[in-house]
């Protein structure tokens, strides 16, 4: 079972000191804290084998799809992972004859309490329950180390962003903004210390030319960097210093003669000497070009050619050491990209009467070989391993280049909008439809590859087709809403909102298990069910 608690805290002042400087002031206080348990236990069976999932309230992994029985689910097992956040943001305008100069400063600080506790864990394929190993085919029992005291892990990053920006009329026909953001970001793990420290420089630039200087036909131009900022979880994963209930563990290998995991395999110690200095942010690059054209009255048309590209990408994953060794590598590796080429066309169009229609559509490609943003892909793992069966090399370099699972081919809105005014009251109903084309996968099953020398097994996964060969269907759904907005009294206003999501409760598969290409188990493989959602507001 997985609760999620979340709050929110905060406070806004803005204000103008003269009639050519104005002030913005925000301050806020959030967190989310995601607890993980398993409510329902199993009745320990006292005369089943010891290592079998009736003798037990562990987790058993099977290899053949990854996925998880008898236990927790969840990657990290029992525990809670704790998000704390608090910031401070400032800034100015200042308009002066053609500019209009904008500063501001952004101060935050992220914190990340987080509390795992897997114990044991048990690895085969082909799982059973009645097995004494708990699989057709056994493969390992981890024992891992709990960590000590309250067994919370708690990682901080305080942030600062500085933002200048400079908007400029030029004339009846050009509109110029340039900008720079400069971020500064540490991160100390649960020692307190600093494991982490980056400065990065994020230019924008926009242009607007106004062909008939009336505002009806624009030509629009972007340029920027966008920085990422380094995740509090891949400190935890990787530079904790001492256990933190998943790094440090013993592992067993499956004795038939005994019928018990009582085969020492190896023990895998936290690297408590890791650094992680040389790793960079990734950051993406993006360049758009556009028209705006109101070809009527009502009548408003939108276009955009966009393309964006990262760079600097990184990954956590397993690979040998010159004897042989497997040790925990993160790098920035310069084989990861991913690149986006796409269209936006758009036409929305106002009638008589308070009705309004919009229209969207986005036709694109993303491309690349790693789609896991959070760092934790196999793709180029165990580099120098053999395939455990096939003695093929490198597998885990394979078949990689592709359009990755998040890539859509096209996504399309059509919303229709109507508004009734009444006095002071008003009253809104909508209806949105959405479509867009199924996800891009590749069968990438559970191996394991060997060191040519000294045998060590890292156990991964590679994709046998390319990772885009085969598509989920296109999905579509309708929703519907309604608000209404009314007075109260003096300055207060009132909301009351009723939507439905997704209102024919459609059904069709968005996730498939990449490792046998079944369908996924989870209600997150499919479209969420119709929901029904009732909102309610005061204004002041």
């Amino acid at each position: 079972m997985t609760e999620i608690d979340s709050k929110l805290a905060s406070a806004a002042w803005n204000f103008s000191a003269t009639r050519s400087l104005f002030l913005e002031v925000k301050i806020a206080d959030s967190t989310d804290k995601l607890t993980r348990g398993v409510t329902n236990r199993r009745e320990i069976d006292p005369n089943a084998p010891p290592d079998s999932p009736l003798a037990t309230n562990f987790r058993y992994q099977d290899l053949n799809d990854n996925r998880r029985y008898n236990g927790n689910a969840a990657a990290n097992g029992d525990g809670f992972n704790d998000f704390p956040r608090e910031q401070i943001n400032v800034a100015a305008s200042y308009f002066r004859g053609d500019h209009e100069w904008r500063f501001g400063i952004d101060e935050h600080t992220m914190f990340y309490n987080a509390k795992a506790d897997l114990v044991t864990d048990y690895r085969g394929r082909g799982y059973d329950v009645n097995s004494p190993s708990g699989f057709e085919t056994p493969v390992n029992k981890r024992v891992y180390v709990s960590p000590g005291g309250d067994g919370i892990s708690r990682y901080e990053s305080p942030m600062r962003a500085v933002h200048v920006q400079d908007r400029i009329s030029i004339g009846d026909h050009w509109v110029v903004t340039a900008g720079l953001r400069l971020d500064d970001q540490k991160v100390t793990n649960n020692v307190g210390e600093q494991v982490n420290d980056y400065r990065k420089a994020a230019p924008r630039f926009s242009a607007v030319y106004d062909v008939n200087a009336d505002g009806r036909l624009l030509v629009r131009g972007t340029a920027g960097r966008a920085v990422r900022i380094f995740p509090l979880d891949l400190a935890f994963r990787h530079f904790t210093r001492g256990t933190n209930g998943l790094n440090t563990f013993d592992q067993f290998g499956w004795n038939p003669a005994t019928q018990r995991y009582d085969i020492f395999q190896r023990s895998f110690i936290a690297a408590n000497d890791n650094e992680i200095q040389a790793v960079e942010p990734w950051f993406k690059d993006e360049v758009s070009i556009g028209v705006d054209w109101q070809f009527a009255p009502n009548w408003v048309f939108t276009s955009r050619l966009m393309w964006n590209e990262a760079h600097d990408l990184y990954q956590a994953n397993d690979q040998y050491d010159a004897d042989g060794r497997i040790f925990r590598q993160i790098v920035n590796r310069p084989q990861l990209f991913r690149d986006y080429q796409g269209v936006m066309l758009a036409a929305n169009r106002y009638f008589r009467g308070g009705w309004s229609l919009r229209t969207d559509l986005t036709v694109g490609k993303l491309e690349g070989n790693e789609d896991d943003l959070n760092a934790q892909g196999n793709e180029f793992e165990g580099l120098g391993g053999i395939q455990r069966g096939t003695g093929v090399l490198n597998p885990t370099s394979m078949n990689l280049d592709g359009r990755l699972n998040t890539d859509r081919e096209y996504v399309a809105h059509v919303i229709g909008v109507k508004r009734w005014d009444f006095g002071n009251q008003s009253v809104v109903a909508s209806a949105i439809v959405n479509a867009q084309a199924g996800r891009r996968w590749g069968l990438r099953p559970s191996t394991a590859v060997l060191h040519p020398v000294s045998g060590a097994r890292i156990n991964t996964w590679a994709y046998v087709e390319p990772r885009d060969a085969q598509e989920l269907p296109d999905t579509m759904t309708l929703g519907v809403a309604a608000a209404w907005d009314f007075p109260i009294r003096g300055g207060f206003t009132g909301k009351l909102g009723f939507e439905v999501a997704n209102a024919t409760n459609e059904q069709d598969q968005v996730s498939v298990n990449l490792a046998n290409g079944r369908a996924s188990s989870s209600a997150g493989g499919y479209l969420i069910p119709r929901e029904f959602r009732l909102k309610l507001g005061i204004t002041f």
